[in-house]
């Protein structure tokens, strides 16, 4: 028993069974009584269940999968939702590890736990628990386990047959949340090409590729998606069909999305930047790489971070940066289209990125890895960029940024790992000692104060 119980504790997967249990504890005192879990609680009182999914696919939305398996799940009863949701987070922790860490198990699966723990609490609970997670993390789990079988042939191993049995059906449900479907589009194509640049030919990736595009054809036809842009643009934005498709093009990357990032204060994105950082310290001391990959964290931290001492400092340049009214119409409007400090806030979050891609192409020894990770941000991006093609750019909230917080942790954990290659002495671990005290501080503030 002693033996056994050794073995465990020495495993790199212990840190998961600590977090299922904590998870667990986390749940108990869940409730599924407002917003839209109140209501979909009580839909097959009255309804068929097929009944009620075509007249949602006409009427409102594509997401029918995904309701398929919400609705019966709150009605059968809160704890159903919270069994379901616990394995749905181990699952996702655990294809997270299994996908990117190579090295040190244990301390990038203690980074895994952290980093998914400071995604905002209203990223899983803003339109109830139950119906945020059923369309966004549930769905996330399955892209990632519909991601599994890429793994395996860019190591030139062969697929077992349950692969099909498994991946298939979690690639349909995944594909079924439209942000998710055009990031997955934008992944399997790219391997896709990658393969046949070396001359390697898989039929996988090509079924997954097309069972992809079948569903964004799926969502894009459907009625009820039509139906409810309508109803969207009368309550909140009554000019967007006067948006040009820069005009959306920049609300979905800037004015929505990196301004949140950069602008506001993000722990996720904040520790992307310093492990960058260090690990560009740490990999040379040419003093411009090592400008360039402290201008990320430089800008997050005055901007963001640190942005009422900017107020109060630079008042001129912050009236530029926080000021403009960007809801609805995003920074370049047609009052200021022609004033150039209006720009300013486009050539600043644009130049961070420019900063974060090169560190990334320096840091990374091998080209592989870079553009992988450059793949996985334009990915988790793109799914920011179609919101902006909505009018719920600003009305989704925080939960609309789910996939593009798992784009930033995977990245992350790229970073870190090459950091822990790069850095022999006790930084990497620092840095995971900081990211366990502030998440455990967000926890403590975001699930037992506000959840």
């Amino acid at each position: 028993m002693r033996k056994v119980s050794r073995q465990l504790n020495d495993s790199h997967y212990m840190p998961f069974l600590y977090f299922i249990l904590f998870s667990l504890v986390i749940h108990f005192p869940m409730t599924l009584n407002y917003s839209d879990d109140a209501r979909f609680k009580v839909i097959l009182k009255n309804n068929d269940l097929f009944q009620w999914l075509h007249a949602r696919y006409f009427t409102w939305t594509s997401r029918v999968l995904l309701e398929a398996v919400m609705v019966p799940v709150l009605h059968a009863g809160d704890w159903l939702w919270k069994w379901i949701d616990v394995l749905m987070i181990a699952v996702f922790v655990l294809a997270l590890s299994k996908l990117f860490v190579k090295s040190r198990f244990a301390a990038c699966n203690w980074l895994i736990i952290l980093l998914f723990l400071l995604i905002p609490v209203r990223a899983f609970n803003s339109a109830g628990w139950a119906a945020t997670t059923c369309n966004y993390l549930w769905p996330m789990t399955m892209g990632l386990i519909a991601l599994l079988p890429l793994k395996k042939l860019l190591n030139g191993q062969r697929l077992p047959y349950y692969a099909y049995i498994i991946c298939i059906p979690a690639l349909i449900y995944a594909a079924n949340q439209e942000q998710l479907c055009v990031a997955l589009l934008i992944v399997f194509g790219a391997f896709i090409v990658f393969f046949a640049f070396q001359h390697r030919f898989y039929l996988f990736p090509v079924i997954q590729f097309l069972i992809t595009m079948a569903s964004f054809i799926f969502i894009a036809s459907s009625p009820g998606n039509h139906a409810r842009l309508m109803v969207q643009v009368v309550r909140s934005n009554h000019h967007f069909f006067m948006l040009s498709v820069a005009n959306k093009l920049e609300i979905g990357a800037f004015s929505s999305t990196l301004n949140h990032f950069i602008f506001t204060f993000d722990p996720i994105f904040l520790i992307l930047c310093i492990l960058i950082t260090a690990a560009v310290y740490a990999k040379n001391r040419d003093p411009f790489l090592r400008m360039i990959s402290i201008l990320p964290l430089f800008c997050t931290l005055a901007f963001g971070a640190l942005r009422p001492v900017t107020k109060t400092l630079f008042p001129q340049l912050a009236h530029v940066l926080y000021d403009v009214r960007v809801i609805p119409y995003g920074y370049v409007q047609l009052e200021n289209v022609w004033a150039l400090k209006s720009y300013l806030p486009l050539a600043i979050l644009g130049l961070v990125c420019l900063c974060i891609l090169l560190s990334l192409l320096y840091l990374f020894s091998d080209l592989r890895t870079f553009l992988f990770a450059a793949l996985v941000l334009f990915a988790g991006l793109m799914s920011r960029i179609v919101i902006g093609f909505t009018p719920s750019a600003w009305g989704s909230g925080v939960r609309a940024f789910f996939f593009m917080y798992v784009s930033l942790i995977i990245v992350i954990l790229l970073v870190f790992q090459e950091l822990l290659r790069l850095d022999k002495k006790h930084f990497p671990q620092n840095v995971l000692i900081f990211t366990a005290l502030y998440t455990g501080l967000t926890v403590l503030n975001g699930y037992l104060l506000h959840g």
